[in-house]
């Protein structure tokens, strides 16, 4: 029997299904394995009448095509211009909160929430095999990362090292800026997602320093300082409108001083020591 019209046969019910053991795909023509063609409820065959290879290159072209024109590959509507997601906002947070509702579901069933297997381990919400496979491949994400120079938080190209005087990085992994900004906003603003606000400062202030007008290096000589000291306006320690991008020698000179003290006090200095 002809195997190019096994399929056929088998849709007219003329050769059971059963006995069918190749398909030509209709988009490429090759002949192949039943078990190469993806299961579908559509034929009555079973099988969708495209092979898995074709399928797969269709969905790249489609995702490439959606990711040059900015469109979300869910809902193909557009994006901002400048994002870096493959989806909308909209369909971001619905995937979210169907993943947190089954999340929610396997919790409450005493469940791992990963793989909904086994019981969780002790004090946590996955089980033993699921947490050892994610701290594996976390591990071999960090050193593929740190041999490549890329930035260990995100993955993308690494500009910044920063200073080993920095507690929370110890100065042997690079960082993109976004993540560094991220961990600035984390540290003066409490939160991560405030660092779209001390990027702004950022680029307001030109990257240079307001005391000294030289040019700032971040991760090197950048600092974030507080306009009024957190030490003496507590209640003004995560303000944004109370900090600034300076020096790294203005901020340790600055000390606990208020802005306005602190000139007073580099004029007075000045004044003892005319030209």
């Amino acid at each position: 029997m002809d195997t190019s019209n096994i399929a056929t046969l088998s849709r007219r019910r003329k050769v059971p299904a059963g006995q069918i053991t190749s398909i030509e795909c209709r988009k490429c023509g090759n002949v192949k394995p039943i078990n190469s063609f993806p299961r579908t409820k559509k034929t009555k065959l079973g099988r969708a009448s495209t092979c898995r290879d074709c399928k797969n290159e269709k969905q790249r072209a489609d995702r490439l095509t959606r990711r040059c024109d900015r469109k979300c590959r869910t809902c193909e509507a557009m994006m901002e211009p400048d994002t870096k997601r493959q989806q909308c906002r909209d369909c971001l947070n619905r995937g979210l909160q169907r993943q947190m509702n089954m999340f929610d579901e396997r919790r409450k069933a005493g469940l791992c929430i990963h793989c909904a297997q086994t019981g969780p381990a002790e004090g946590r919400h996955s089980c033993k095999t699921c947490l050892e496979r994610m701290r594996d491949t976390s591990a071999s994400r960090r050193l593929y990362r740190r041999e490549n120079g890329l930035c260990l938080g995100c993955g993308d190209a690494a500009t910044i090292r920063p200073s080993t005087r920095q507690p929370n990085n110890p100065g042997k992994d690079l960082t993109c800026e976004t993540c560094y900004f991220k961990l600035k906003a984390k540290m003066y603003l409490g939160s991560g997602h405030l660092w779209p606000v001390l990027q702004a400062k950022w680029k307001e202030q030109g990257g240079r320093c307001p005391y000294t007008g030289e040019l700032l290096i971040l991760g090197r000589t950048a600092t974030v300082d507080h306009i009024h000291p957190q030490s003496r306006f507590p209640e003004l320690a995560t303000d944004p409108s109370n900090m600034e991008w300076t020096s790294d020698r203005i901020n340790k000179t600055k000390g606990n001083l208020t802005k306005d003290e602190f000139l007073s006090l580099i004029r007075s200095i000045a004044a003892q020591f005319p030209e």
